[in-house]
């Protein structure tokens, strides 16, 4: 009898387990897709930014300059998160 008791705790605590780590995955798939998404918005945003500086209007203005500086900080920042939230490896061709 007390083998049948334990016998369906274990059952229920490793389905428990089981639901929680899908949960678990299902979040981390779901960072992992808009982090792609989050550094693609950054990079875009640091091309048109590079654009909007070096126009001959705004050449040399310190604030504009400070931004890109900034948006490279972020960028390089959010990257590094990338490889820690990535699902697959990148591999680089030689």
């Amino acid at each position: 009898m007390m083998s049948w008791i334990l016998l369906v705790i274990s059952l229920v605590v490793n389905t428990v387990l089981v639901w929680y780590i899908r949960q678990l995955l299902r979040r981390f798939v779901y960072i992992a897709e808009n982090s792609d998404k989050t550094l693609k918005a950054i990079s875009d945003f640091e091309v048109h930014l590079r654009d909007v500086y070096g126009m001959e209007t705004f050449y040399g203005d310190q604030t504009l300059f400070g931004l890109l500086e900034h948006t490279n900080d972020l960028a390089d920042e959010l990257g590094a998160y990338k490889s820690v939230f990535s699902i697959t490896e990148e591999t680089t061709l030689p």
